[in-house]
C-alpha cells in the first residue's frame, strides 16, 4: 500500500510538473511565452501590433514585474517537486499532500498572474490592437487545435 501511494504522489507529481510547464499563458497564442525576455516579447509584439513608444515602455515594465513574479513562483516549484521526489523510499502521504497542495496554490498563481498582466496589457492597447491580437490568438488557437487533433488521430 505503502508502494502504491508513492507511485501515485510521483505520478501527480510528474502530471502537475508537465502541467505546469506546458500550459500556454494567455498571450502565449500569439507570440512568445511570458517568462522570456520582455524585450524580445515587446518586440515581437511590437512587430505585430504596431505599439507606440508609450506602449512599448508601459507593457515593458508589466512584463518585467511579471518576469520577476514568475521566476519566484517557479523556483519554489522546482523546490517543491524536488522534495517530493526525493521521499522515493520513505514516503509519507501527509507530507506529500502538503507538498502537492502548495504546488497547486503557486500553479494557480502563476495562472493569476498571467491573466491579470494579460488584462493589464489588454487595457494599454487600443480597440483596433485588441481586434489583431484577439485574431492572432484565434489563428494560433486554430493551427494548435489541428496539430492536436492530428496528434490524437496518429495514436
Amino acid at each position: 500500500m505503502k508502494n502504491l501511494l508513492s507511485i501515485s504522489a510521483l505520478v501527480a507529481a510528474a502530471f502537475l510538473s508537465a502541467s505546469v510547464s506546458i500550459a500556454g499563458p494567455p498571450m502565449g497564442h500569439s507570440g512568445p511565452p511570458f517568462g522570456q525576455d520582455p524585450a524580445i516579447m515587446i518586440a515581437h509584439m511590437s512587430q505585430r501590433l504596431d505599439l507606440s513608444d508609450d506602449q512599448q515602455s508601459q507593457i515593458t515594465t508589466l512584463l518585467e514585474a511579471e518576469q520577476d513574479q514568475m521566476q519566484n513562483n517557479r523556483d519554489q516549484l522546482k523546490s517543491l517537486r524536488e522534495q517530493l521526489m526525493s521521499m522515493e523510499g520513505d514516503f509519507d502521504s501527509d507530507t506529500a499532500r502538503y507538498i502537492t497542495d502548495e504546488m497547486g496554490v503557486l500553479s494557480g498563481r502563476l495562472a493569476y498572474n498571467r491573466a491579470s498582466t494579460f488584462s493589464e496589457i489588454n487595457q494599454i492597447l487600443t480597440e483596433e490592437q485588441r481586434e489583431k491580437l484577439s485574431g492572432f490568438i484565434e489563428e494560433r488557437g486554430g493551427r494548435r487545435g489541428e496539430r492536436h487533433n492530428k496528434a490524437n488521430r496518429a495514436r
